[in-house]
């Protein structure tokens, strides 16, 4: 994990170039939202954020501390990502939680980071995430509310264009990917 990194949590409406920083808000309350992809500065903090996108009943929020705490994430500040009067996102600031000011654009200050923003993650890469973190088809089809064919049938998405074998194999070529 970088110095400064973060994770943006987005809606299907949000946007890029307009979307700016809101008010400072709690962890509890940002997850309220149910959020349905992100953006990570790094790596490291793909698993906290693909738990953050399917915990909207806060179901997972001891798992979520231990995943902070492995991360030495203890500095972090979260923030709503707004356009006009609507909430578009979630900005989760570690290291720097100080760094940005309410109505600043959120891509003046990523980008300032020097950071490819044109990645996306879909959700069959959440999906990969969530099982490298263990959870079951079960598991992940309740949380986002899919049947256990749909949760199947990303993973089969996945391992196809990866070319993996199995679960365990998928998890691998993922990580060699950049998915997690």
């Amino acid at each position: 994990m970088g110095e400064s990194s973060w994770i943006l949590l987005k809606s299907n409406a949000f946007r890029f170039d307009s979307a700016v920083v809101g008010a400072s808000i709690s962890e509890s309350e940002l997850v309220k939202y149910g959020f349905v992809d992100y953006w990570t500065s790094d790596d490291s903090m793909k698993g906290i954020a693909s738990l953050m996108v399917v915990s909207r009943l806060g179901s997972h929020s001891r798992a979520m501390q231990s995943m902070w705490l492995r991360q030495g994430a203890v500095n972090r500040r979260c923030f709503e990502v707004i356009e006009g009067s609507q909430v578009v996102g979630g900005l989760i600031m570690i290291g720097a939680p100080n760094c940005l000011t309410s109505g600043e654009k959120i891509g003046r200050y990523l980008n300032g980071h020097g950071t490819a923003l044109n990645k996306q993650n879909s959700k069959t890469k959440i999906i990969v995430n969530l099982t490298a973190l263990g959870l079951s088809t079960g598991e992940i089809s309740s949380l986002l509310n899919l049947t256990r064919r749909g949760v199947d049938y990303h993973l089969d998405k996945a391992k196809l264009k990866l070319g993996a074998s199995n679960k365990a194999n998928l998890v691998f070529k993922a990580s060699q990917c950049g998915w997690i």
